[in-house]
């Protein structure tokens, strides 16, 4: 079982379909949107990002290759957050 597989078992954690610019050329990503209980019924919004690792070239810092290994990231960047909400409002 995967991190975000558990992650989804622990919080309400779903797959969004924003498409944002890729950090790198090439690069494959997805971003997921939820809530994460913070208290007596206080819930925050959160967005983790996750991306295949790429193996770079040290002496001009390009990409190489991307390997099979994932990281994953938690997002906090309010330009991301208001395009999500944009989204699902206009998705109502």
């Amino acid at each position: 079982m995967g991190i975000i597989d558990r992650l989804k078992q622990e919080i309400s954690l779903q797959l969004s379909p924003l498409e944002l610019p890729p950090a790198w050329d090439g690069e494959e990503f997805h971003l997921w949107s939820g809530l994460v209980p913070v208290g007596n019924d206080i819930f925050r919004k959160i967005m983790v990002r996750g991306s295949r690792m790429p193996q770079i070239d040290p002496h001009n810092f390009s990409v190489q290759l991307w390997t099979e290994r994932w990281y994953y990231e938690v997002c906090s960047n309010p330009a991301i957050d208001a395009k999500l909400e944009a989204k699902a409002t206009a998705g109502k």
